[in-house]
């Protein structure tokens, strides 16, 4: 019998909500995630709670059409089955992943109002809501049988046969494989700065600025290919600027003009505009020699492809395509610190080497004799000697000694690359010391 509308009734279906509310808390403790009852929550009006009640009937209807049979316990706080029970089965359409927790353990939600099926009180179990299985760190290809045993139905999640299988990833290096590949890598920088340097001492310089010897095509072609490696300005500026250089040395007409110190004639001159007086002379040079050279020519048309191909692009991807060095090592190696390495050793010529040294040939003029700018350089640092003779293909008396690119014109002539060398006699260099030298030679 239900409770009139009167005051009674109203007090007996207070205590009913109460008692409701008491279960809703004991069942909240276990399973704190469950919605609280509207009455608990303090619901708004009247109509408001009709509708909520409706709501709530439907949805626990739903969850019964769903539900599977299960014994129903006598204590409506009790959620747990009896010890030994069997694990009921999953219902049908809801697959549990490894995750998900047993369906015997779902809490059962209390159904209030005369619409369930259940009736009054009657305990609908909810199936869990299905929750995503965490992420792998590493596909599950990669794992071995026994972690993917250990996993259930992880296993079931592999590629079927005959299906590409996601790739694997490589194996990391060894420390004796870095080890290698790093060496490589420091090697293909020591050839990079050889070939790009002979570019310049023995190409740009002794060669086309000099003509201190002859050269055949394929020589020519090598050389230019050095020295676009170098990126020290076309061979056709180069030599222009080099041929004002020597003519007009140490004045305001000398593009790099060591008078105006060290750091103008290193670096300096390169961030400036050209004086007046370089542009000036370096129209009234006879450049006609190089004007006619093809191969010249050629690279000044395509100077900049050249640069990008040769002095950064090649550097990197060989190291890295070829023996496996990272993408950063092959650049930041082999190509930016072997460019900057070759910058400053052509610098150290136009600076130090007017500065710092002893002058054995000629003590009138600025440029010394510097060993250390000579091993650097490969032997450009015996300038002294240089400005004192400048055709001679050697720039200096000793021969080898400190000067890798004698070495390698003297290579090529002996496989029949190049010829007609021009060098100055032991008298002549002999008559000069005494005549002009500071006599420095006297305790060499």
């Amino acid at each position: 019998r239900r409770a009139g509308p009167g005051p009674r009734g109203a007090r007996a279906a207070g205590s009913e909500q109460q008692i409701a509310g008491g279960q809703w808390r004991a069942r909240a403790e276990v399973a704190p995630n469950f919605p609280q009852p509207i009455g608990s929550r303090g619901g708004g009006g009247k109509k408001k709670r009709k509708e909520k009640k409706k709501k709530r009937e439907k949805k626990a209807a739903r969850h019964h059409e769903r539900a599977w049979p299960s014994p129903s316990y006598s204590s409506s706080a009790s959620f747990l089955p009896p010890p030994g029970a069997p694990r009921p089965p999953s219902p049908p359409g809801h697959a549990e992943s490894r995750d998900s927790p047993p369906a015997a353990l779902t809490p059962r939600i209390p159904t209030v109002g005369r619409g369930s099926p259940g009736g009054r009180g009657a305990e609908s179990p909810t199936p869990p809501a299905p929750r995503r299985a965490a992420p792998l760190k590493y596909p599950r290809a990669h794992l071995p049988a026994a972690q993917l045993a250990g996993r259930g139905a992880a296993a079931s999640l592999l590629p079927p046969p005959g299906t590409c299988a996601p790739a694997r990833l490589p194996p990391p290096r060894t420390r004796d494989e870095a080890g290698h590949a790093c060496a490589l890598a420091a090697g293909g920088a020591v050839l990079c700065f050889l070939v790009s340097a002979l570019g310049i001492t023995a190409g740009s310089h002794r060669l086309w600025s000099h003509r201190s010897y002859k050269a055949t095509l394929p020589l020519r072609i090598f050389l230019t290919i050095a020295n676009s490696m170098a990126f020290q300005n076309d061979i056709y500026e180069w030599v222009r600027d080099h041929r004002v250089h020597h003519k007009f040395s140490e004045t305001d007409a000398d593009p790099h003009n060591a008078m105006r110190g060290f750091f103008f004639s290193h670096i300096g001159w390169l961030l400036v505009r050209k004086h007046p007086d370089v542009i000036e002379k370096g129209q009234k040079l006879d450049l006609s020699d190089i004007k006619a050279d093809k191969v010249v020519m050629f690279q000044r048309r395509y100077y900049k492809p050249s640069v990008v191909l040769l002095c950064f692009t090649l550097p990197t991807v060989v190291p890295w395509y070829f023996w496996d060095e990272s993408i950063i090592i092959s650049f930041f190696i082999p190509t930016i610190l072997r460019y900057t390495i070759g910058l400053n050793a052509t610098w150290l010529v136009n600076s130090a080497a007017h500065m710092f040294g002893n002058r054995p040939y000629d003590q009138h003029i600025n440029p010394r004799e510097n060993p250390l700018v000579s091993l650097g350089a490969l032997g450009e640092g015996f300038h002294n000697y240089h400005h004192t003779f400048p055709y001679d293909y050697s720039t200096s008396e000793f021969g080898w000694r400190f000067n890798v690119t004698t070495a390698f014109i003297d290579l090529m002539c002996f496989l029949g690359l190049a010829s007609d060398r021009k060098k100055v006699s032991k008298e002549v260099i002999l008559a000069r010391k005494m005549r002009t030298g500071d006599g420095s030679h006297k305790s060499g």
